[in-house]
């Protein structure tokens, strides 16, 4: 039927007609017909590969059945249809928040962003920044506080560096990419809250002696040597487990103490 006699069949203008065949060709997926897995494979090589909307239209026309296809019609598929599909149910990694900080730090916008996060369309993107990685930002003055963001960064460089993309880790260079931090605290981040070979977990009988055994009856205690015997704890929270629970429990006797126990006591207390 000619777009008149649509007209005159359905009591509209011709002009309306037009206005609405643009509209449903622009706006419906299907295209009133469904979309087959090769048309879709299409699409989603075409965006890997860096291909415009147009070119990937021109590809999909190729096939024969979608001769008025639209590239906004092949835009609307792959964000509102096939990208949902992809990320569905599909967590955020450590990789993708340091993009979006970084983009967001260097001034990109979130469209600019999303090409640089594959699989995650600029809404997707924005939400995320507002609503988790820029929702934990530092208060102002406490510049020890790191954020979501921050500590994404922060692994990224050390997986980069696990997998021999960069030469060495220069802390240094990782501030610069945080907000108002000092090379010292992102070394610090990593190594007593980031790394994964950290203990989290409640102490054992065996680490507590070992730092009874380290501490001795030594003037100058020195717990990064103590670190080295008790491996996935580090020099700071050996010295924090040393002072705030082990000396009280030694000072006050609040458990029963085990012969080796007994003979460590008699040598820090001599």
């Amino acid at each position: 039927m000619t777009k008149k006699e649509i007209a005159a069949l359905y009591k509209r203008t011709t002009s309306l007609v037009i206005t609405r065949g643009k509209l449903i060709n622009t706006t419906n997926p299907t295209q009133s017909e469904n979309w087959s897995e090769a048309e879709d494979a299409i699409i989603a090589n075409g965006i890997e590969n860096g291909l415009s909307y147009a070119a990937i239209t021109a590809e999909i026309k190729l096939q024969g059945k979608r001769a008025n296809l639209q590239s906004n019609t092949v835009r609307n598929r792959w964000i509102d249809v096939l990208v949902p599909a992809l990320v569905k149910g599909r967590n955020w990694t450590a990789e993708e928040d340091a993009k979006i900080a970084d983009g967001v730090r260097n001034g990109m916008s979130f469209s600019d962003i999303a090409t640089v996060v594959k699989g995650r369309t600029h809404v997707a993107i924005e939400s995320r920044w507002n609503n988790v990685l820029n929702a934990t930002s530092p208060p102002k003055g406490n510049s020890g506080y790191f954020s979501a963001a921050e500590d994404a960064i922060i692994c990224a460089e050390h997986r980069l560096f696990a997998d021999g993309v960069i030469p060495k880790l220069d802390y240094g260079k990782i501030a610069d990419k945080l907000f108002g931090k000092t090379e010292k605290q992102a070394r610090l981040r990593w190594t007593t809250v980031l790394d994964p070979l950290l203990i989290k977990g409640n102490w054992t009988e065996e680490e507590d002696v070992k730092i009874a055994i380290g501490v001795g009856k030594k003037d100058k205690i020195k717990y990064s040597h103590i670190a080295t015997t008790i491996p996935g704890r580090t020099n700071i929270i050996i010295r924090r487990r040393w002072v705030k629970k082990l000396v009280p429990v030694i000072e006050k006797g609040q458990r029963s103490w085990t012969e080796e126990e007994g003979k460590i006591y008699f040598v820090t207390s001599n």
